[in-house]
């Protein structure tokens, strides 16, 4: 879970998926983006 939260906050913050991966120790970018999901916000009219 720690590794969800952590690629998440750094794609949030505007790190490039590729750094991302490279920092998690990932080969593949399918793999990271396993890690790195963005939560849709709903917004009330």
């Amino acid at each position: 879970m720690l590794r969800h939260s952590l690629g998440t906050h750094l794609l949030e913050q505007g790190m490039q998926l590729e750094q991302i991966g490279q920092l998690l120790g990932h080969k593949n970018l399918d793999t990271t983006q396993l890690y790195t999901q963005i939560p849709t916000k709903k917004w009330k009219i």
